[in-house]
């Protein structure tokens, strides 16, 4: 290669990066409601169902400039079409890669994961590319931009800035794409760890309930054995007599329903429970 041709190449390269880093800077500085309003006019300009995509690049920003102008608050700084398409280059772009990262998330079939979860995990992804390593700063609209794709035919038109990429370039994006393929496996391994988690987490909570019922169980059988273990004939008073004998009633009912024997230290009692209670019966005063 010739030194003039190197020269030139050079030049073209800088000139690229010149201009990159001026579009930049044109669509710095726009508030969250700028942005908003800016979405707003360019989606409703884009489905125009009359003109659609039968108008100039120039033409379609031209619009979007002057409805913006209108729409705008009168507090707000003026913005002229080039800083206007500057920043909606910006905002698709990034939504487009989020919308990217959400679908190779999605891809990995996690079971019981929320929309929310798989956009928080996406997010993670996006800021995998050095571009975006600050992370997804255009939450106020993506809710608003995020189907903007359906439109793709026509927005890449008058948002695209794709050239051919250079070796440079082309060398981070297959080190971009392999740390990308990376990420994922360890979204999917954390996954799979995450529902094992839970599983055991989900057994342990079980293993603890069940131990607090039978806790609950075997207190309750002692207090019932108190009752059954009471001497009715030591009991004066015939209100209480009563409603003890109403008591052990209802235990040995409820036992006999479970069918459950007792522990063994009162399996020899039931007969002489019976007998207590039917032959104490005659103990009661008349009411």
């Amino acid at each position: 290669m010739s030194a003039a041709s190197s020269c030139g190449s050079n030049s073209k390269f800088h000139y690229s990066e010149q201009r990159h880093a001026e579009e930049l800077a044109r669509s710095a500085g726009y508030s969250t409601n700028e942005d908003v309003l800016l979405c707003r006019i360019y989606l409703d300009i884009l489905q125009d169902p009359i003109i659609g995509k039968q108008q100039s690049s120039q033409r379609f920003w031209s619009r979007v400039a002057e409805a913006y102008e209108v729409a705008k608050n009168e507090f707000w700084e003026s913005r002229n079409a080039r800083s206007l398409q500057c920043r909606m280059q910006v905002i698709v772009k990034a939504i487009r890669k989020l919308n990217g990262c959400y679908r190779q998330v999605e891809n990995l079939h996690l079971s019981d994961a929320s929309e929310q979860n798989l956009l928080n995990q996406a997010k993670t992804l996006f800021m995998q590319d050095p571009s975006y390593e600050k992370g997804f700063k255009f939450d106020h609209v993506w809710s608003m931009m995020k189907d903007a794709e359906k439109f793709k035919d026509i927005a890449g038109e008058y948002t695209s800035s794709d050239r051919p990429l250079g070796v440079k370039k082309a060398k981070l994006k297959k080190k971009f794409d392999e740390s990308f393929s990376s990420a994922l496996k360890c979204f999917h391994s954390d996954n799979e760890k995450l529902v094992e988690s839970l599983a055991n987490a989900t057994a342990e909570r079980e293993k603890e309930r069940l131990m607090r019922s039978r806790a609950l169980d075997l207190k309750e059988f002692k207090e019932e054995n108190k009752i059954l273990l009471l001497d009715l004939n030591s009991i004066s008073d015939p209100i209480a007599h009563e409603t003890f004998r109403q008591e052990k009633i209802r235990i040995l009912e409820k036992r006999a329903q479970r069918q459950q024997p007792p522990p063994s230290s009162a399996s020899n009692v039931y007969g002489q429970y019976l007998n207590d209670i039917s032959g104490s019966r005659s103990n009661l005063s008349e009411y």
